[in-house]
C-alpha cells in the first residue's frame, strides 16, 4: 500500500527545525522541551594548601547554563528529520513505518524525562511529548 508523502515530509521538516533550534537559541530549546536550564557548581575560595579539605571549599551556584546535551538532543532531532525526509524520498514505506514506531517511544521517554526533571511550572510540556508519542505510534500502527 502506498501512502501520501505529505505527512512524512512535514514530520521531517518539523524534526529538522526542532533539531536546529539549540544551535540558534539553546535557552529557548530548553523551554520548548520542558526542562530548566542546567545548574553548575564551581569551587571557589580554596587555596592550594587546603585543596583536599572539602569543608573549606565553598560552592558557587551558577544559574542558567546550557548543557552540551542540549546540542546532542538537537542533533538527534535533526537526524530524525533527515531520516523522515530521505526514507520518504527513497520510497521506503516499511522502514518509514518502523522508524515512526521507534520515534513514538522516544517521545514517550521524553515525556517521562520532563515529568521527572521539568518541575511544576513545566508540567504542561509532558502532554506535548506524550500526545506526540501516541499520535506517532497510532500513525505507525495505522500504516501497518
Amino acid at each position: 500500500m502506498s501512502f501520501s508523502p505529505i505527512p512524512s515530509y512535514l514530520l521531517g521538516g518539523v524534526f529538522l527545525a526542532f533539531g536546529l533550534l539549540p544551535f540558534f537559541s539553546a535557552e529557548k530549546d530548553y523551554e520548548a522541551f520542558g526542562l530548566p536550564l542546567e545548574q553548575e557548581n564551581e569551587t571557589k575560595g580554596a587555596s592550594k594548601s587546603d585543596h583536599n579539605s572539602s569543608l573549606l571549599q565553598t560552592q558557587k551556584q551558577i544559574n542558567g547554563s546550557v548543557s552540551p546535551l542540549a546540542y546532542a538532543r538537537g542533533i538527534r532531532d535533526a537526524t530524525y528529520g533527515l531520516t523522515y525526509l530521505l526514507l520518504q524520498a527513497q520510497g521506503q514505506e516499511i522502514a518509514l513505518t518502523t522508524f515512526t514506531a521507534i520515534v513514538s517511544i522516544t517521545a514517550v521517554a521524553d515525556a517521562l524525562i520532563v515529568a521527572r526533571f521539568g518541575g511544576e511550572s513545566r508540567r504542561g510540556k509532558i502532554w506535548g511529548h506524550l500526545v506526540t508519542g501516541i499520535m506517532l505510534g497510532g500513525w505507525a500502527w495505522w500504516r501497518v
